[in-house]
């Protein structure tokens, strides 16, 4: 059996608690989290939460505090992109590591762990997710706003300059990815390998997104429209490989 060192860290940032509705129209949400969780474990990923310290904590996961957070920017303690970073690129000791949401379940019979064991310096996969209707459904269909799922190599990872982004705000997702690819990083697209229980998407409730402004710090926010978000197709024109998960 792995054992946790052997195993390819998992970093995320679980919330304290999670909300979701069956069809019914019932509360799921801690159940859904922890099938989640153990999808991780079978996935043979070691999960890890970066958190801030300042924010309740219940799960049975090792939980990484951090003293600063976004909740000026979101209204929310969401950590900063650039701290789960830092806690990746030590956690996997010079090797491979898997970023994603946290309510994500990995697709059971995937090879997952296999095809990101195998990334070296300079390689990193992105993933888009599939979006399902109940939590033991194996088909849907893929988001196409985001990304949901990535890998890299914790060299690459801690040579990221600190944009100011936020880990669960919009824009992250497409942030992280076109970094490593200006980084030099070779572009590999992998086959969803990670399911999502569909529900109302916070950042298009009002019709607008927050983003952070461009400035040094990204000191600041600023609304943009809907449709500024769905449009926005950043890796048009840019070379991707097809990944083997």
């Amino acid at each position: 059996m792995d054992t946790a060192r052997s195993r390819i860290p998992l970093v995320t940032s679980l919330p304290p608690s999670l909300s979701r509705l069956d069809a019914e129209g019932e509360e799921i949400g801690a159940d859904y989290q922890e099938r989640c969780i153990e999808s991780w474990y079978r996935a043979g990923l070691e999960p890890l939460s970066v958190n801030s310290a300042s924010e309740a904590y219940r799960h049975s996961v090792r939980m990484v505090p951090i003293g600063r957070d976004a909740s000026a920017l979101t209204g929310r303690p969401n950590v900063f992109l650039a701290d789960l970073l830092a806690v990746a690129s030590e956690e996997a000791e010079g090797g491979p590591v898997v970023l994603m949401n946290a309510d994500l379940l990995i697709r059971p019979g995937t090879e997952l762990a296999a095809a990101v064991r195998e990334l070296r310096r300079g390689e990193f996969i992105f993933s888009r997710r599939i979006d399902i209707d109940r939590p033991d459904q194996m088909n849907g269909m893929p988001f196409r706003l985001g990304y949901d799922f990535f890998a890299g190599h914790a060299d690459d990872l801690a040579e990221l300059v600190d944009g100011g982004m936020v880990f669960g705000a919009p824009w992250w997702d497409y942030y992280l990815p076109l970094m490593m690819f200006a980084q030099g990083c070779r572009m590999y697209q992998s086959e969803p390998a990670v399911m999502h229980l569909a529900h109302e998407v916070q950042w298009l409730k009002d019709g607008r997104s927050w983003v952070i402004a461009s400035s040094p710090r990204f000191g600041r926010v600023s609304p943009t429209r809907r449709s500024d978000r769905t449009s926005a197709m950043p890796f048009r024109g840019v070379a991707v490989a097809r990944s083997r998960i």
